[in-house]
């Protein structure tokens, strides 16, 4: 019998508590791989419902108009507002602030081919 995946990847301890990141399957939709953060043993975020970063991100969007908007996001967290951003042609510029060095560091870990 095969387990269900369940993964740490990476654990920090941060001024917040520890800041993990995990990946785990499904219990309930077997084969469905999600990406997880804690913060000091609270569940913080998952890859599995982005639907609120993307609507915040085209929201934000629609409501200033205009072209050539430069943005501000409020963390990292798992990179979908930032990203969403970026698929609009009226966003010239994108500018992240993160508060947990960690975030940063996985960010640069994951985009790394060497590191895998």
């Amino acid at each position: 019998m095969n387990r269900p995946l369940f993964e740490r990847l990476a654990c920090e301890d941060t001024p917040l508590g520890p800041l993990c990141l995990r990946r785990r399957e499904l219990l309930s939709q077997p084969g469905t791989i999600v990406t997880e953060v804690t913060l000091n043993h609270e569940f913080l975020m998952s890859s599995l419902n982005t639907d609120s970063e993307r609507a915040i991100s085209n929201r934000a969007v629609e409501i200033h108009g205009g072209t050539q908007l430069t943005a501000i996001v409020g963390g990292l967290g798992l990179g979908y507002t930032a990203h969403e951003l970026t698929k609009h042609s009226e966003v010239a510029s994108v500018d992240v602030v993160e508060f947990l060095q960690p975030v940063i560091d996985w960010l640069f870990f994951a985009m790394d081919p060497q590191a895998n």
